[in-house]
């Protein structure tokens, strides 16, 4: 009856869901484990600005210097940090770690992850960070800083969850840099694992 129906939508209007973003699994990829001589590739996927906490990584790099490591960088640049990022790593010694590839989309995105050993949300706020399901979607860890709401990366054994301080980064990257190929794809797999339980549209 009406008065029926006015009820239903009233509790209706008045219900909170918590929902969180997803994606969509990706098909598993038959990619080359990382030899450990090759350079350790860290992917960020977002905008190129201050709150994203790049800085950070930037400087954090200075002491990393005798690490092999990668930083690739896709995403727009927002209000000109971009510049200022390039010229604190040009300053300070490091800029040869860094790639600013710019932003990609689609398939070109998928293949960054893909070609990725992990991912970094080093950022200083989000409300989530989806960038971080992306990854683990692909079966690559990921390493988020303690102000993103991924403590799960932690206690699944699929990431990293730390300061994004630049020493707590730096330390955290060696570490990361001497695990074995296997290691990285064990934690990889778990994480892909987590997605299928929590995380796809589905």
């Amino acid at each position: 009856d009406l008065y029926g129906a006015y009820l239903s939508q009233y509790k209706f209007k008045n219900l909170q869901i918590e929902v969180p973003l997803g994606t969509f699994i990706q098909k598993e990829s038959a990619a080359e484990l990382r030899n450990t001589s090759d350079a350790l590739k860290v992917l960020f996927v977002g905008r190129v600005y201050q709150v994203k906490g790049l800085m950070n990584v930037v400087r954090a790099a200075v002491n990393l210097k005798e690490v092999n490591i990668k930083f690739r960088i896709v995403g727009p640049d927002q209000a000109g940090h971009l510049s200022e990022l390039v010229a604190e790593s040009e300053r300070i010694g490091v800029a040869a770690m860094f790639d600013w590839v710019g932003p990609k989309y689609g398939e070109e995105l998928a293949n960054e992850y893909d070609r990725c050993d992990m991912l970094i949300l080093p950022s200083f706020t989000e409300n989530f960070g989806a960038t971080v399901v992306d990854a683990l979607s692909h079966s690559k860890p990921a390493l988020a800083s303690t102000f993103t709401p991924w403590k799960i990366l932690e206690e699944r054994e699929c990431g990293w969850w730390v300061s994004n301080e630049p020493e707590k980064l730096a330390e955290t990257f060696k570490k990361i840099a001497a695990l074995s190929a296997e290691e990285l794809e064990a934690m990889g797999k778990r994480g892909r694992k987590l997605v299928e339980e929590k995380y796809t549209w589905d």
